[in-house]
């Protein structure tokens, strides 16, 4: 058996191509995991945020309407100027002064002036509540002015139908049926004295079905006779 001489040119070229290799190995290895790390999703972190989460809305039930409070004379609309003759705001009412007369003698004693009269048509269809409110005592001292000064709020004592027999079983609302009704404000008295040129009305505040004011004028005159 022949054996070749080993040649050292042959044996240099041949290790230098295995180590090409092995790197060109190396490097296909070395990408082929950068890629699979890549694709890979990242595992949250322990130490890192906390992952956010969508706020909740609470809606809180609707708070409960407290009802609403029954109305009172003061509470009411403010009614029109007074005048002797008074509307409803719905036409169905109408109050109707009648002028109070009172004399005194000069020199002596005032007047005591303690109820007026008024009609009250109820023109509707059902019966109406008419309350006595309250009453506003004027007195002016002019001969061409309505009295303006305020000289008293007497209290209301009754509201009955003008004539009755007892009165003092009455308060301060009447029921109002169909037609006309001749009725009596009674309360505590106020005096009143002329001199010259005085003047002197009421007003008086009603309340219709405890859901309208009404205010009527009731004019005043006074007159002094000689002793």
């Amino acid at each position: 058996m022949v054996i070749a001489p080993f040649s050292s040119a042959g044996g240099a070229a041949r290790g230098a191509a295995a180590r090409r290799v092995g790197v060109a190995l190396a490097a296909a290895v070395l990408f082929v995991g950068l890629a699979c790390d890549r694709a890979r999703p990242a595992a949250p972190s322990s130490d890192g945020p906390a992952p956010s989460v969508a706020p909740t809305l609470s809606v809180a039930p609707p708070a409960a309407t407290p009802p609403s409070p029954a109305p009172t004379a003061s509470s009411l609309p403010a009614p029109a100027e007074p005048a002797t003759r008074v509307t409803s705001r719905d036409g169905q009412l109408e109050l109707i002064s009648t002028p109070v007369q009172a004399i005194h003698t000069h020199g002596g004693d005032a007047a005591k002036l303690g109820r007026f009269r008024l009609s009250a048509v109820n023109r509707g269809g059902r019966s109406r509540r008419l309350k006595f409110e309250g009453v506003t005592y004027l007195t002016g001292h002019s001969c061409q002015e309505a009295p303006k000064h305020v000289s008293a709020r007497p209290k209301p004592q009754l509201l009955v139908n003008d004539g009755d027999e007892d009165p003092r079983a009455g308060g301060l609302e009447v029921t109002l049926v169909a037609g006309e009704q001749v009725l009596s404000a009674q309360f505590d008295s106020v005096e009143a004295y002329y001199t010259h040129c005085d003047q002197f009305a009421f007003v008086g505040r009603f309340s219709v079905d405890g859901r309208e004011s009404m205010d009527l004028l009731v004019k005043i005159e006074v007159t002094r006779e000689e002793p």
